[in-house]
């Protein structure tokens, strides 16, 4: 039986009033621990709250449901009299442990405290949170006026225990304002409305590393002379420490026309440093990686949305459009400016992370004359692919390749459409993608014949046969160690699209029909999904790859194409 108890004290001390305005302040300690499946789970709170105080002794049991809730009374004092409420309070449980939330508001300035201690399973996390909202109105008068101006700002020390003991306190503060302009007396007669906004904040990140990430590691299971033995199995690394990102972010709201018209845009700048991965290492050292702070990288980018709700005669038409842009790009890496990442990816210096690291090729060896000494006494002959010599050598080797392509668009985005014509309606939901690229590995089997697929009809129909018979497709013939198939521009193509998400014809009964049966509401519609798609890739989807790790973001590799689905449906109310 799981069982959680809190006991609350609140001490209370009045401050001096000041423009009408309650000003006291509140001091609180809460404790409580847990017990359940064979765990302990402490937890300790502290709260200090400028402003309009409330406090009181409570005593709150949670059970072993996953969402249950809670009761409590609050006594809250003001300047002007003595009031008396009670409150209800709930509590969810995440992962492995139960976290409690209550908000405190006030006219003044709330300024909440809270330590936490958490004893996992397999670790012990601790860490201190502190946050302060406040809104500022330059008029006099406070009474029935929403704020022009109002901000946050917050401040959080965590301390993992996966770090080293020198790098585990990390200190994350935050900060966000806004401005009403709508409010100032120089809009005060139109009928725009206008707001500003602007923030910035530090965040941390240690996930997707083990709890001992700093520690060398050994594992059973090696054999040594069929004997069984143990071995390091990870090597430690003491220096590691957060992956650190500064993000500062600007942005406007304007609503035009009466609310016709809505117009959102922001912009946006993040540096993340201290980047945590696992770097590759020889493999003669008896492990192949280690996790590292490998360098830094910026994002920056841009988001506008328009919302528009018009009237066409008797037809109402809602839209929603968006696009954005993000540019990234790596600004340092260890002590080189290339790390090799996968079977074709690397990380470069200037480059979008997840670029490819591939052979160019320039087109097809038309005459055996062509073909270097060196590769032709490998077996390259005329009507192989050619691969451009990057340093000139006669050769074609791994210092060859070339980073290139970008697996991130250009922009994207989608425009969502609702037509209403009395009971009638008709939803239209649109995405698209510019100026990606996308890495066919499949066609690396299908481009070649004796592999384990069926030649492509394109490499087929259009293979080279003799000279000036193609200068794309290589003969059809199982080359040299895959020569025609290496990794490289052949099959980096273009992952532009546009796609018809969804498709909604709906029909709502009027209400005096539906009354005659004895129902509330009553509506049809008939839906589809992934109507159609407008790309030039090759392939089945450009959207198949859901894997955002670096070595793999990008690449379609026999990924399962998105199902096109259609239904017919009823909704009853009764």
């Amino acid at each position: 039986m799981q069982r959680h108890i809190r006991t609350a004290l609140f001490a209370l001390a009045a401050l001096a009033a000041w423009q009408g305005a309650s000003a006291q302040h509140t001091l609180g300690f809460t404790v409580g621990y847990g017990m359940g499946n064979g765990r302990f789970q402490p937890q300790q709170e502290m709260r200090a709250i400028w402003g309009l105080y409330s406090g009181g002794l409570s005593w709150r049991y949670y059970g072993k449901q996953r969402f249950v809730g809670g009761f409590g009374i609050d006594l809250e004092f003001q300047q002007q009299g003595f009031s008396f409420a009670t409150n209800a309070s709930q509590v969810e449980e995440k992962k492995d442990y139960l976290y409690y939330t209550r908000h405190v508001n006030s006219v003044v300035l709330p300024i909440v405290w809270q330590p936490h201690f958490y004893m996992l399973r397999n670790h012990v996390r601790i860490y201190l949170e502190a946050a302060a909202t406040f809104s500022y109105n330059i008029s006099s008068t406070y009474e029935n006026e929403q704020a022009r101006a109002n901000g946050s700002a917050g401040w959080k020390g965590d301390y993992p225990f996966k770090l080293a003991r020198d790098n585990r306190w990390g200190w994350f503060p935050s900060v966000s304002l806004g401005w009403n302009i709508s409010k100032e007396n120089f809009m005060k007669d139109s009928d725009t409305e206008l707001k500003f906004r602007v923030s910035y904040g530090k965040t941390g990140n240690q996930e997707g590393i083990g709890s001992y990430a700093y520690q060398a590691l050994m594992s059973g299971g090696y054999n040594y002379g069929n004997g069984s033995g143990i071995a390091v199995s990870t090597f430690g690394n003491r220096d590691l420490t957060w992956e650190k990102a500064d993000q500062f972010d600007a942005g406007f709201d304007i609503t035009l026309f009466k609310g016709r018209v809505n117009i959102m845009a922001d912009a946006y700048y993040k540096k993340t440093k201290d980047l945590l991965y696992s770097t590759p290492i020889h493999s003669t050292t008896g492990v192949t990686s280690i996790i590292s702070n490998i360098g830094s990288m910026r994002n920056k980018g841009v988001e506008f949305t328009i919302n528009t709700h018009l009237n066409l005669g008797k037809v109402l038409w809602s839209s929603s459009f968006n696009i954005a842009r993000n540019v990234n790009k790596l600004t340092s890496l260890l002590e080189d400016d290339l790390l090799s990442i996968g079977a074709n990816r690397a990380l470069k210096l200037g480059r979008t992370v997840g670029s490819w690291y591939i052979f160019r090729t320039d087109g097809i060896y038309q005459y055996d004359g062509e073909v270097p000494q060196a590769l032709y006494d490998k077996g390259v002959r005329a009507g192989d692919v050619k691969y451009w010599d990057r340093n000139g050598d006669g050769n074609i080797t791994d210092d060859d390749r070339i980073v290139t392509g970008n697996p991130n668009p250009k922009f994207s985005g989608g425009w969502n459409n609702t037509f209403k014509y009395k009971g009638l309606e008709l939803s239209l939901f649109f995405t698209y993608s510019y100026g990606n690229d996308v890495y066919a590995s499949w066609m690396i089997h299908g481009s070649k014949p004796g592999y384990t697929r069926s030649l492509l009809k394109a490499y087929a129909d259009n293979r080279w046969t003799g000279p000036g018979t193609s200068d794309k497709y290589p003969r059809a013939i199982y080359s040299y160690s895959g020569w025609n198939g290496k990794n490289s521009t052949m099959y980096l193509t273009d992952g532009s699209f546009i796609r018809l998400r969804s498709v909604t014809l709906g029909y709502t009964f009027p209400q005096r029909l539906v009354s005659k049966i004895h129902l509330k509401g009553l509506r049809v519609y008939a839906q589809g999904d992934n109507v159609f798609l407008c790309s030039r890739y090759p392939g089945w989807d450009p959207e198949t790859s859901v894997n955002l790790d670096p070595r793999f973001y990008g690449e379609d590799n026999d990924g399962v194409p998105q199902p096109r689905i259609f239904k017919l449906g009823v909704n009853i109310t009764f």
